[in-house]
């Protein structure tokens, strides 16, 4: 489909099965010279953002190969939506990581109708850059660690739709890092509503709706944002509006505007907020740090322009393990990852005293870098004390294509 260009993977093609097995082919761009042998790692996730923290590896990875293929059923035993997104994170022999984008389960194009497609995304841009308004897409989280703070143990029900610890969507954290989407509004609608309301001469905002690419796609209670004045929407209803043999091209989505007090407005999408969020815990250490563990966004992970990183995944190990070159993530002992500003999703609980290795990546752009910490158990009441590795966590450099 055109979604999967992204050098150098020229083109994503699935084969998809709900039930059986699904086959993912790739075509690398010819002018691609890097060193032999290219090592491929297919991942999967729910919802087509690259910056979403729910990528997980399938399988283990080809070498020198053209496809993979998933035997597990992923769309589960109940619903109709197609969500499961597929990408493939190619290493060639000289270190070097590049991520396609990813692709949905939607449908298949040959060739020819691949060609078409592209150029109906190619003029849609176009289009885009003359009428649209740039904002950011906050993907709701529908799978993955519930929250225990909010939701009934025996229904799953939520309690509690202002919880800061998921956003009051039921799952830990609630939304996947910020995306950037630029949007084809119409006007807002504006009604006065009748004399007899109270008080009387009151006025509201109709339903208003918004044109976007299919891609990444967009589902019920997703949330869009404005990227200049910060008014924040939330999608009901989704309606294709072109498709090419029933891939989606253009999406009509039917959005209402949120009010201010909703918990949405505390989510930080850029490097210029500055919230004070409950993070959940990831591990099962003593002693939880984050992003401002040694001072202000001390370890939020940010390029040598000084600008945070979205969607890199923060991995802790055991200095141990790390010097034994162990990277695998199934081995760390705590995980996160970066929303708005690089700062983290999760807090990170380790055992105080003990030496460990935060490895910090965003595949195919930045790292991975490594921060060796050590947090003293004199410190464990306090998250602002200074960690023992540096007085500010260093500028990530790029790898790879972006």
């Amino acid at each position: 489909m055109p979604a999967a260009e992204g050098y150098p993977f020229r083109r994503l093609a699935v084969d998809h099965m709900i039930i059986g097995v699904s086959r993912i082919w790739w075509e690398i761009d010819r002018q691609f010279r890097d060193q032999l042998p290219y090592s491929f790692q297919l991942q999967t996730g729910n919802t087509g953002n690259p910056n979403a923290t729910d990528w997980v590896n399938v399988g283990t990875p080809g070498v020198n190969t053209y496809f993979a293929e998933d035997d597990e059923r992923r769309e589960g035993n109940y619903g109709k939506s197609l969500m499961t997104h597929y990408r493939v994170v190619l290493t060639s022999g000289d270190g070097h990581k590049y991520v396609s984008l990813p692709v949905h389960t939607f449908g298949e194009l040959q060739e020819k109708d691949w060609l078409f497609a592209r150029e109906i995304v190619r003029k849609e841009r176009l289009r885009h850059q003359l009428v649209s308004v740039d904002g950011y897409l906050l993907k709701r989280m529908r799978f993955g660690e519930k929250c225990e703070a909010c939701t009934d143990p025996l229904t799953g029900g939520i309690l509690d739709s202002k919880c800061p610890e998921c956003n009051g969507t039921g799952f830990k954290v609630g939304y996947h890092p910020p995306t950037p989407l630029a949007v084809d509004m119409k006007p807002e609608a504006v009604i006065e509503l009748l004399k007899g309301t109270e008080p009387p001469g009151q006025t509201a905002i109709v339903d208003n709706h918004m044109r976007i690419l299919g891609f990444p796609s967009v589902h019920k209670h997703d949330i869009w944002v404005d990227g200049k004045s910060d008014q924040r929407w939330i999608m009901h209803e989704i309606a294709n509006m072109a498709e090419w043999r029933h891939v989606p091209m253009v999406v009509d989505a039917t959005i209402k505007l949120l009010p201010f007090t909703d918990q949405a407005y505390k989510i930080p999408v850029d490097d210029t907020e500055s919230p004070d969020p409950v993070l959940p815990g990831s591990g099962t250490g003593d002693t939880c740090i984050d992003h401002d563990y040694g001072g202000n966004d001390n370890l939020a992970y940010k390029d040598s322009n000084g600008d945070g990183i979205v969607g890199a995944t923060i991995l802790a190990f055991t200095k141990a393990d790390y010097d034994d070159g162990i990277r695998d993530p199934a081995r760390a002992v705590a995980s996160s990852s970066t929303g708005g500003g690089g700062r983290w999703t999760f807090s990170i609980c380790i055992c105080c005293g003990e030496d460990y290795v935060l490895v910090f990546e965003k595949a195919g752009s930045f790292g991975p870098d490594a921060c060796p910490i050590n947090v003293p158990c004199s410190d464990v009441s306090s998250s602002s004390q200074q960690s023992d590795s540096s007085s500010s966590f260093f500028s990530s450099s790029s790898m790879g294509v972006q």
